[in-house]
């Protein structure tokens, strides 16, 4: 007797554990579900401008690059109609001289509306700090065409400057803008708050403060006149 009570409760047990599975596989298959999957593409956008100065090939090509590595050019080689002053000599400029270079924006590598802005600044020689270096008559001017535009003078007042700046969104689709880099020494000026004679004054400080460092070396006596060209996306202001 004691023999089938044990079976019994084995069996009872295997039914019981039957039950409950049966319930859980019950309640599983009675239930629905569905599942969905949307997806996003993105495309970025090209923003690839080219710079170049003076013209379009890789030497001249000037985008993203600062410093050292950027396009330097004299001054002296981009006199106007490419004629050179032979009365001062190779390499130099002095009043009676101007010249102009071509600055190509070329939009190509980009599919935004973009805008532009231009600055000028000197950069002193190291170990020099004598700013009559940078002559007071000398000015800058950037246009559509050679000689166009408003005069800046890249001075010790104001530096850097603003040379051109786009006045409103420009297309890419609308292809290369291409401004001119102008610059002018003139023989005689006449400044704002004096006479010929003032200006003929400013005219020698920056050439004695030439001669006076040429005694030791050329370097010495060389301003860099720097241009930065700044490309941006516009939207809604324009590049600052």
């Amino acid at each position: 007797m004691k023999k089938n009570s044990i079976l019994l409760r084995v069996g009872v047990a295997a039914m019981v554990l039957t039950l409950a599975t049966t319930s859980l596989m019950s309640g599983t298959l009675a239930k629905y579900t569905t599942a969905g999957t949307g997806v996003a593409e993105a495309i970025v956008a090209k923003f690839d401008p080219q710079l170049f100065v003076g013209k379009e090939d890789p030497a001249h090509n000037v985008t993203g690059k600062t410093g050292t590595q950027s396009f330097t050019f004299k001054l002296s080689e981009t006199q106007l109609d490419g004629k050179v002053n032979s009365n001062v000599a190779s390499e130099r400029i002095a009043p009676g001289m101007s010249g102009s270079i071509p600055i190509i924006i070329d939009p190509n590598g980009m599919e935004t509306d973009y805008s532009y802005i231009m600055h000028i600044s000197f950069k002193l020689p190291d170990g020099n700090s004598d700013s009559n270096l940078v002559p007071t008559n000398l000015t800058f001017k950037v246009g559509g065409n050679p000689g166009a535009g408003s005069s800046v003078v890249a001075g010790p007042a104001n530096n850097p400057s603003v040379l051109d700046q786009a006045t409103g969104p420009l297309k890419s689709s609308d292809g290369k803008v291409t401004k001119y880099l102008s610059w002018e020494w003139p023989y005689e000026t006449t400044p704002s708050n004096g006479t010929v004679s003032d200006g003929d004054a400013d005219d020698m400080a920056a050439g004695a403060a030439a001669a006076a460092e040429k005694v030791t070396s050329v370097d010495l006596a060389t301003v860099q006149f720097v241009i930065d060209i700044t490309v941006t996306q516009y939207d809604g202001t324009l590049a600052a």
